[in-house]
């Protein structure tokens, strides 16, 4: 069943070149590093000037990490001061350190990262993306963070060796070659694994998730290939997934 975020979305941004970075340390809580708290869930980093990052970027390439938890939670990160989308990019059980990229636009010059529970976050970048003059193969075209795929709103998971079709987000150019998702697995039934493919063709053999027992979440950023009818995510054992 197919999911947008309850925000409006916006015009795409503008496209953009990328710049390679680092890897390097963004922000760490523990330490305060890099950090304005903006509430007790919620912290602003600044991007731009920062790390070599130009001071015109437009988006980065990050890792966010999230430790220290002390219940399950979420983790989201997006363009500061903007609505916080419906979305998730990491997710972890309590005790566990977890971490997962992003590809994240930026609002002047920075980002917000929200924790459902509390947690220690650290953020490190390792590129860039600049204003480039047109769309081109190969470049960003940044749009809202959107959720695009939740089979818990229909009480149906994706069934053991079956894939669900999600068409292209909203924002997205007619003649994308891929798009940056992240795909969550919850309430796995079993061990399995997911992989992501174009829409109507054979399904990869290739993981971007495992889960190796049952009642697990886990999520993965991944760069996929995409069809004019989007793309399609398959479970080789029974769980509930969403697709950002």
């Amino acid at each position: 069943m197919l999911a947008t975020t309850p925000h409006a979305v916006p015009a795409a941004a503008a496209p953009g070149a990328f710049v390679a970075l680092g890897p390097c340390r963004l922000a760490d809580t523990r330490n305060r590093l890099g950090i304005r708290r903006l509430d007790a869930s919620t912290v602003r980093v600044t991007v731009a000037g920062a790390c070599g990052a130009p001071n015109t970027i437009t988006s980065a390439a990050v890792t966010l990490t999230i430790t220290n938890t002390t219940a399950s939670g979420f983790a989201t990160v997006w363009p500061a001061g903007q609505p916080r989308p419906w979305v998730s990019n990491v997710n972890w059980e309590r005790g566990q350190t977890r971490a997962n990229a992003a590809l994240v636009g930026l609002s002047f010059g920075s980002v917000d990262v929200f924790v459902s529970s509390p947690a220690d976050v650290v953020l490190d970048v390792s590129g860039a993306f600049t204003p480039a003059a047109a769309v081109a193969a190969g470049r960003l075209v940044v749009i809202t963070p959107q959720r695009v795929l939740d089979t818990r709103l229909a009480g149906q998971p994706v069934a053991a060796g079956t894939a669900r079709r999600v068409t292209l987000p909203v924002g997205a150019p007619p003649d994308a070659i891929a798009v940056a998702a992240t795909v969550t697995i919850t309430n796995s039934r079993n061990a399995g694994y997911v992989s992501v493919h174009p829409a109507g063709r054979p399904a990869s053999l290739t993981s971007i998730l495992n889960a190796d027992a049952p009642g697990q979440t886990r999520a993965a950023r991944v760069l996929v290939p995409v069809s004019a009818s989007g793309l399609e995510v398959y479970t080789s054992g029974g769980v509930t997934s969403s697709s950002t």
